[in-house]
C-alpha cells in the first residue's frame, strides 16, 4: 500500500523536481512495489495527455463524447446475459442435431446373453417353489377346491 509521501515522490519525479537521494528511494520503491509501478505509468500517461492538450491550444481541444446514460456495469451485465443465452441455445441445438441415433437391442442376442448369464450362476435355478412359499398351493390341493 502506498502512502502520500510515495505518491508525492512519484509526482516530483514526473515534474522533474526530485533530488538524487529521493530518486534512489524512488528506484527502490519501483523495484519492490507493483502498485507504485502501476501508479507511475498512470500518472505519466495523464501528464503526457495534458502536455499534448496544452500544446494543441485551447481552440484545438477535442470535444469528448457524453457518457452513456446507462452505467457501464449494467451494459456489461446485459451483454453477459445475452452471451449466456446464446451459448445455451447453441449447445442445445448442437445436442439435438448431432446426437447419435438410438438403436433397439436385438431380442435374440439379449435372450442369449441372459441365458449365458444364468448358466454361469453357481447353483441351478429352482424349478418350482416349495409349498411353504406359495399361499395358493395349499388351497389348490385341498379337497374343497373348485379347481
Amino acid at each position: 500500500m502506498m502512502n502520500q509521501e510515495d505518491i508525492d515522490r512519484l509526482q516530483r519525479h514526473l515534474d522533474g523536481t526530485i533530488g538524487d537521494d529521493e530518486f534512489q528511494r524512488l528506484q527502490t520503491l519501483l523495484r519492490e512495489n507493483a502498485e507504485a509501478r502501476r501508479m507511475l505509468r498512470d500518472l505519466s500517461t495523464v501528464a503526457v495527455k495534458l502536455h499534448e492538450l496544452a500544446a494543441a491550444g485551447p481552440g484545438n481541444a477535442a470535444v469528448l463524447p457524453m457518457p452513456s446514460s446507462r452505467p457501464v456495469w449494467r451494459q456489461s451485465r446485459t451483454l453477459a446475459a445475452a452471451a449466456a443465452c446464446a451459448a445455451l441455445v447453441l449447445t442445445a441445438t448442437e445436442f439435438f442435431l448431432h446426437r447419435p441415433a438410438r438403436t433397439q437391442p436385438d431380442p435374440a442376442q439379449t435372450f442369449a446373453s441372459v441365458r449365458n448369464a444364468i448358466a454361469r450362476l453357481p447353483a441351478p435355478p429352482v424349478a418350482s417353489f416349495p409349498e411353504w412359499i406359495s399361499p395358493t398351493d395349499s388351497m389348490l390341493r385341498s379337497k374343497d377346491s373348485p379347481l
